[in-house]
C-alpha cells in the first residue's frame, strides 16, 4: 500500500496529471466515470481533462475526450463524476489531467519506514505521474520518489469501434518551419500547431486548404 504522509504546493496554471491503462478484466472495454485527487487545500478550484492514447511521457498530447469544472470547499480525497463518461477498449490509455486555477496544495504518496513499527511502499514508476508546469514543463513526480494522489474510476463496458482517423499536413507554401503532421480524429476537435512558418518579404495570416488560396480560413 502507500500513505499520503507528504504534500506539495501547486501553482495557477499548473497541471497534475496521471496516465492509465486500460485492463478491460472481464470486459473489452472501460468507462471512465470518475476521477480523484487528494487535497491539503480548501476552496480550490480546477478543470479536469481525460486525454485518449497520449505519448509516453506527454500527459497533454493524445484526443482530447472531455473536460470537467470542478471546485472544492473542503481538504481531503474529492472525487469528481464525469458526465458522459468517455468509452475505451482494452488496451488503450488515458490520461487524467487536472489544471489548476489557483494555487494550493495537495496531497502525494511517498515510501515511509519507521524501524519495524510501520511501513509504507509509494508506487513511483516513471511513467505514471507528472507535474506540468505553466510554460509546459513536464517533470515525472517518480525524479522525487512520490507520486501524485490522482485517481480513475471504471467500470465495464461494450468495446467501441475505432473512429477513422487523418494526418494532417502543413505547408509552409515557397517558406521554411512549417509545423509537424497531427492525427485528426473523426469527431473530436483537433487545435491546429500554433508553430508559425516564416517566409521572407511575407507575414504569416494563417493557413488555408490549397497553396492557391487568396484568404486564409484557420487564422492563427
Amino acid at each position: 500500500g502507500s500513505c499520503g504522509i507528504e504534500s506539495v504546493p501547486v501553482q495557477a496554471g499548473e497541471k497534475t496529471c496521471a496516465i492509465y491503462q486500460v485492463k478491460g478484466l472481464g470486459a473489452l472495454a472501460e468507462s471512465i466515470e470518475a476521477v480523484g485527487v487528494g487535497l491539503v487545500s480548501t476552496d480550490m478550484s480546477a478543470t479536469v481533462s481525460i486525454y485518449a492514447n497520449p505519448e509516453a511521457g506527454k500527459p497533454l498530447s493524445g484526443q482530447l475526450l472531455t473536460t470537467v469544472p470542478f471546485a472544492t470547499s473542503f481538504a481531503g480525497f474529492y472525487t469528481i463524476d464525469i458526465p458522459d463518461a468517455p468509452v475505451l477498449n482494452a488496451g488503450d490509455t488515458y490520461s487524467v489531467v487536472i489544471n489548476w486555477n489557483k494555487a494550493g496544495e495537495i496531497f502525494i504518496d511517498k515510501s515511509y519506514n519507521n524501524g519495524n513499527w510501520i511501513g509504507f511502499t509509494a508506487n513511483t514508476a516513471n511513467d505514471k505521474t507528472y507535474k506540468v508546469a505553466a510554460n509546459g514543463t513536464v517533470t515525472s513526480f517518480a525524479a522525487s520518489g512520490t507520486t501524485a494522489r490522482v485517481k480513475a474510476y471504471t467500470k465495464d463496458a461494450q468495446a467501441v469501434a475505432p473512429k477513422p482517423t487523418y494526418l494532417v499536413n502543413y505547408d509552409a507554401n515557397g517558406g521554411s518551419g512549417a509545423p509537424a503532421s497531427q492525427k485528426k480524429t473523426e469527431g473530436i476537435a483537433l487545435t491546429l500547431s500554433k508553430t508559425v512558418p516564416v517566409r521572407e518579404g511575407h507575414d504569416f495570416a494563417g493557413w488555408a486548404l490549397s497553396k492557391d488560396a487568396v484568404e486564409a480560413v484557420y487564422k492563427p
